[in-house]
């Protein structure tokens, strides 16, 4: 509940990842104060919430990694 002494909170528009490594999106995510949440291994195939939803700042975004599948041919 807000409380008129309670300080403002600042809210954030969550980035794109999609095709990010661990390690990018951990860095994307850091710039704007965000928290993430990683499943998986390889580069970023989904987030929740999606890119340009708004956040308050230390809200968590998780995302799912895959590697990447070469063709056999």
């Amino acid at each position: 509940m807000y409380d008129q002494e309670s300080p403002e909170k600042t809210t954030v528009s969550v980035p794109p990842l999609k095709g990010m490594t661990a390690e990018q999106a951990i860095n994307s995510l850091k710039s704007k104060n965000l928290n993430i949440n990683i499943e998986g291994s390889g580069k970023v195939i989904s987030q929740s919430p999606i890119n340009g939803t708004e956040l308050e700042e230390g809200s968590i975004i998780s995302v799912t990694l895959m590697d990447e599948i070469k063709d056999a041919y």
